[in-house]
């Protein structure tokens, strides 16, 4: 495999007119985020553009709320470029001070922020993109209002790289909030914590984030959590953890705030706590960033599935007996979930030692039954990582005629396949 580091478009276009001449097979990487957390699975490319080097923010453009960027541009690199300037860029993907808007783009990443701003899908005005061929476009336009034709730009968010490389974005901005809390919630368990998001949401509420995590991805850094307040809970410390971020107008996040407590106050042991530091914010976001690496470092086999539902079939109560997430917290070890609340992506995680052969089958078992509850309430598997995609036994999706039709359109694109997603 030979890794090249482009400069500008037109070396990109060079290079892929040449393979596609020769059939040489192309992949793209940005922050290498993927590969920091997931096995490599497949053939590798022949040619493997490294996008670091176009990492320029060329303009931020105050009076047209707008940026524009390289696709090599470190994503935390040009949120803060913007705040300096007062303005806003809301996607905020966990991984955001490696991750560059490029691989952003080519993901459709989203973040905690989601709930309330969307993801990176949603901030992308118009494209710079090398197709396969060679050939250079551009999609979109510089203004945020733009009906005329084919929506390519959102087209090509999420589509990998299949269908060329993206060398530069012009993304929306905001205003930057008057006013940002993060509220800490410590609660005695999931299906606590689950009510008091769900709460939130009924009584009108659109949070910037809510992140919900249980008993044990508190425990990967349980010291750290205790510096921020929640060891006050008691000796057994915290069963769920549930962060949220308001942003607004000051006197619409007091009153925010003030609602979140009384909405808490009648859970025995809870306990609400307003972060203002900005060190204790940054050191808070940044636990739930690290989570997933923290929560594989302690585990010699992992596997993870994510699944996708409704907000409000994912955090309804549950029968006390046996409520989906608490089941998976009394489970073996090394068995989490985290939930993007509102939004309606769960995340399980699966540690295995593979010298506990019992302990594994009985995880796993556990978070197949869970997949079966979760399935009933409406939930779909959106994908398996690792050893999951043969732990739970996940058939491949049917062939369809939309896919057929993608398939028709990716070869229009790429007829000799030489992209990689």
């Amino acid at each position: 495999m030979q890794v090249v580091q482009p400069a500008t478009t037109k070396e990109i276009a060079e290079l892929l007119r040449s393979a596609q001449a020769k059939g040489t097979r192309v992949a793209v990487r940005g922050g290498r985020t993927l590969e920091q957390i997931l096995p490599a699975e497949g053939a590798a490319p022949d040619l493997l553009f490294d996008m670091s080097r176009m990492n320029r923010i060329e303009s931020i453009e105050k009076g047209n709320l707008l940026a524009r960027v390289e696709a090599g541009t470190i994503t935390a690199a040009v949120q803060a470029a913007v705040e300096a300037e007062g303005l806003f860029y809301p996607p905020d993907p966990t991984s955001l001070e490696t991750s560059t808007i490029g691989g952003n783009i080519a993901c459709a990443a989203t973040g905690p922020r989601q709930l309330r701003y969307g993801g990176t899908r949603d901030f992308v005005l118009g494209l710079e993109v090398v197709l396969p061929s060679g050939e250079h476009i551009r999609t979109g336009a510089d203004m945020q209002k733009s009906v005329a034709g084919y929506d390519m730009t959102r087209f090509l968010v999420g589509s990998g790289a299949r269908f060329g490389v993206v060398t530069g974005a012009v993304l929306r901005l905001l205003p930057k909030p008057q006013c940002r809390r993060t509220i800490l919630c410590s609660l005695p368990s999931v299906t606590a914590g689950a009510a008091v998001a769900l709460a939130v949401l009924k009584c009108g509420m659109t949070p910037a984030a809510m992140e919900l995590l249980d008993l044990h991805c508190v425990e990967v850094d349980r010291d750290a959590w205790s510096s921020l307040g929640l060891a006050r809970r008691g000796a057994a410390g915290a069963e769920s953890v549930l962060l949220i971020e308001l942003d607004g107008v000051e006197a619409s996040v007091n009153r925010q705030h003030a609602q979140i407590e009384r909405l808490s106050a009648d859970i025995p042991e809870a306990l609400v706590l307003a972060l203002t530091e900005p060190e204790e914010v940054s050191r808070a976001w940044e636990l739930r960033r690290r989570l997933l690496p923290r929560l594989m470092a302690g585990s010699a086999t992992w596997a993870m599935a994510l699944v996708a539902t409704v907000p409000e079939k994912l955090l309804a109560p549950f029968s006390p007996d046996e409520p989906p997430a608490a089941s998976i917290c009394n489970g073996p070890a090394r068995v989490a979930c985290f939930a993007h609340a509102g939004t309606g992506v769960l995340h399980l995680f699966i540690g295995i030692d593979p010298a506990k052969e019992r302990e594994g089958d009985e995880a796993v078992e556990l978070v197949r039954r869970m997949l079966q509850r979760l399935r009933g309430l409406g939930a779909t598997l959106l994908r398996t990582y690792g050893p999951a995609r043969r732990l739970l036994g996940e058939e491949e999706a049917p062939a369809s005629v939309l896919m057929e039709r993608l398939a028709a359109v990716q070869r229009s694109f790429d007829p000799k396949g030489v992209m990689m997603p």
